[in-house]
């Protein structure tokens, strides 16, 4: 069944805590869009738009996905990677990400043409990579990263080539079939903790589940199959957080999607010295590398940017939740407002308006099976 149309400073940063303590502290307030030798820093204040409806919360039956109608907004665009810099190719490492790496050397990665070019095939068992935010202290390294904020929404922009990976030695946490690690993850989080970690394979890519629920940590969940010739260009992805949603595109309909996760239970990996890295349960913190002792990848790695403090597209989907049995919607608004709750028809490939019209700021149907037989709903106002 098809689904609804988807209207730096230089110099090296170890994982070393005496590092990570002379970082700046995390931002409060405002969006700070500083950029690399762009000059000095600046706050931006989102400026929201509301029209229509925007979703508050979606719960639906297992199988079900609710698609909330939103305003737009313009939110700042912060660079965090440009891949050159007066037109000399930088790396992350160059433009104010943290480096870390379990064997604490610059092995894994070279600078290519406006790329970074990351290989950890050298050693199954590195675990290596980058982070805005320090992965043993959490201090804010990226002097322009911003507040991910899955309120306000916020997407992480990001261009990936996957040349080669390996997770022949990776182990299958719970027994069905897959093998539950990528020799590279972005792991995305926004400021609440929660957020996504996403694996790139030669010819998949795969979101790690979390233990909550009865789930198992870091197990293979939302999946899709992908041309290894595709996913060995320079792809054009992004990754968009609201609320307890994210979706994951690649200049073209949605790849993935699903709720939310908590990695926070996860251990990390203790270093000699005792520290122990972990980009699980670091709030703010975008993380792109090779975090698995079981695999191994060579990527190269493009421009990165976060656009911030806007409201979504009108499809953006929302995670599948449990609640009785009833299909729930809730959205905020002006009062006096009237709208109107649409289904999609995968049939027709349009959507139907059904009977169901409300004043109110939720709407609940109780059964599993929505009118069109889709499972798809959004909601679109009516009066201004």
């Amino acid at each position: 069944m098809a689904p609804p149309p988807v209207s730096g400073g230089s110099g090296f940063r170890w994982a070393d805590s005496d590092v990570e303590n002379q970082g700046s502290e995390p931002h409060t307030g405002g969006v700070n869009s500083r950029q690399i030798n762009h000059g000095p820093a600046t706050a931006t204040v989102c400026r929201l738009h509301r029209p229509a409806g925007r979703l508050r919360r979606g719960l639906v039956v297992p199988g079900f996905l609710a698609v909330a109608a939103a305003g737009s907004a313009t939110g700042p665009v912060v660079e965090l990677y440009r891949g050159q810099t007066a037109g000399v190719t930088t790396t992350l490492t160059q433009e104010g990400w943290q480096q870390a790496s379990t064997d604490f050397t610059s092995n894994f990665f070279t600078a290519g043409d406006g790329v970074t070019l990351f290989d950890s095939r050298y050693r199954t068992t590195l675990a290596a990579g980058w982070a805005t935010h320090g992965t043993i202290t959490g201090n804010q390294i990226h002097p322009g990263a911003p507040v991910l904020d899955a309120l306000t929404g916020f997407s992480v922009n990001f261009q990936l080539a996957v040349d080669a990976e390996d997770h022949s030695l990776a182990d299958d946490v719970n027994a069905d079939g897959l093998a539950d690690r990528a020799g590279f993850t972005v792991i995305v989080l926004a400021s609440d903790g929660r957020g996504i970690c996403l694996n790139f394979w030669k010819n998949r890519i795969w979101a790690s589940g979390d233990d909550t629920q009865g789930g198992i940590l870091l197990a293979q969940a939302e999946g899709v199959a992908q041309d290894g010739a595709e996913m060995a260009e320079l792809r054009p992805y992004r990754l968009t957080m609201y609320r307890e949603a994210w979706k994951l595109t690649a200049g073209g309909p949605v790849l993935l999607h699903g709720p939310r996760r908590d990695y926070r239970s996860h251990p990390g990996i203790r270093l000699p010295s005792g520290a122990v890295l972990n980009p699980f349960n670091k709030p703010n913190i975008i993380a792109p590398g090779d975090g698995s002792l079981e695999a191994s990848a060579a990527v190269r790695i493009g421009p990165v940017s976060v656009e911030t403090c806007f409201e979504p597209e009108s499809t953006l989907t929302v995670s599948p939740r449990m609640e009785a049995d009833q299909f729930h919607l809730e959205w905020s608004s002006t009062p006096g407002r009237r709208y109107q709750v649409e289904w999609w028809s995968a049939e027709g490939n349009v959507w139907q308006p059904g009977p169901e019209q409300t004043a109110d700021f939720f709407f609940t149907r109780s059964g599993p099976v929505t009118p069109a037989g889709s499972g798809f709903a959004r909601v679109r106002l009516l009066t201004p």
